[in-house]
């Protein structure tokens, strides 16, 4: 992995929850417990179908984090 992106991160009282774009193709689900002896519980979707469940401005916020995605990739290879 080169670069990721947090685009999501919502605190909450029992854990803490991300999305992290990961590449111009995939973004994971990160659910960390604030209890050190739970495991996180990972999953993940394309950006396909994440972009389906956004509305137009999160829309546009993903669009410039894949844009930055996308110079990363480029500039490592």
């Amino acid at each position: 992995m080169i670069t990721a992106y947090i685009i999501s991160s919502i605190p909450e009282q029992e854990e803490d929850l991300y999305e992290v774009l990961i590449n111009d193709e995939l973004i994971v689900n990160v659910e960390l417990s604030h209890d050190s002896l739970v495991a996180p519980i990972i999953d993940s979707i394309t950006v396909k179908q994440y972009l389906h469940k956004l509305s137009k401005s999160k829309q546009i916020q993903l669009a410039v984090a894949l844009d930055l995605v996308k110079n990363d990739l480029k500039e490592s290879n």
